[in-house]
């Protein structure tokens, strides 16, 4: 189970990474004065902060009331592959700020409160001690070698563009949705005996 949650997070994270590189490379081509960079920019986020801070505190507790812990991990990459989706047909900025946003907003709320249900089974030391290797290690490793792996492809001339981007994001989605399917597979009453 601990090496599954691990290589979920993995997953999610080379998501988060991938769609940040996509938002912000398209937000430079598109818009490359630095004033309207940054007005959009903070603009943007604030509208993710809100719609987080929202999901959060009504949308979260909603649906985790009323869904199972398997519904939602279904749910959250099935919502964040229709995103990337989008982002293959949209324009690039369009596109990857719609994919970018859907990510950090489920990530930010509904997600990170799922994951939390499925350490809920597993003795006090797997909870306690490995999840803190799997949310700390996992979170910045995966992080830092999605970004590595990028700045090493761009560093052979390889150039990415949205479709390139979108790919990699929906192949990282793809194995998140694979890797929670047998995280959640056990019935309810059996994983919180």
């Amino acid at each position: 189970v601990l090496v599954l949650l691990i290589a979920l997070i993995a997953a999610t994270q080379v998501t988060s990474t991938i769609l940040e590189i996509a938002f912000k490379s398209a937000l430079q081509d598109y818009l490359p004065n630095a004033d309207r960079q940054n007005a959009f920019s903070g603009n943007y986020y604030a509208l993710i902060n809100g719609a987080a801070m929202l999901f959060q505190f009504v949308g979260a507790p909603l649906l985790l009331s009323r869904f199972s812990g398997r519904v939602i991990h279904i749910l959250v990459p099935v919502l964040n592959l229709g995103a990337l989706g989008y982002m293959l047909v949209a324009s690039p900025l369009w596109g990857s700020a719609i994919a970018y946003g859907v990510f950090k907003t489920l990530d930010y709320s509904l997600f990170r409160a799922a994951k939390e249900l499925l350490y809920v089974p597993l003795p006090f030391d797997a909870r306690y001690r490995a999840k803190e290797v799997i949310d700390v290690l996992g979170n910045r490793v995966s992080k830092g070698m999605a970004s590595l792996g990028v700045t090493l492809l761009q560093w052979t001339s390889v150039v990415f563009s949205t479709l390139s981007y979108a790919g990699i994001g929906l192949c990282a989605v793809a194995m998140w949705l694979c890797l929670a399917l047998p995280l959640t597979s056990q019935p309810e009453r059996e994983r919180s005996s």
